[in-house]
């Protein structure tokens, strides 16, 4: 999936958003749905629950604290209905 954002210098770009298997929480899920701008907590360690776009970078990010066993925060997030 793409969408158009704007960037900080106010030009249109074009971000590609991947469909990615993530455990949320039930308050994590809450804060998603108000389609407001959050950061949640993703633990790479539990299993997935729904499934979030997210960008290739966060993607990344995601399999690096995979390896390692920790968790990471990320924001931006769309959620998938």
């Amino acid at each position: 999936m793409s969408l158009l954002a704007r960037g900080a210098e106010g030009a249109l770009h074009k971000t590609t958003y991947i469909n990615s298997p993530i455990h949320l929480t039930e308050s994590q899920l809450r804060k998603l749905k108000l389609n407001e701008p959050c950061t949640v907590r993703i633990d790479p360690s539990k299993k997935a629950n729904y499934h979030l776009c997210l960008t290739q970078t966060q993607v990344n990010q995601l399999n690096n604290v995979k390896s390692v066993g920790t968790s990471k925060d990320l924001n931006k997030l769309l959620l998938l209905k």
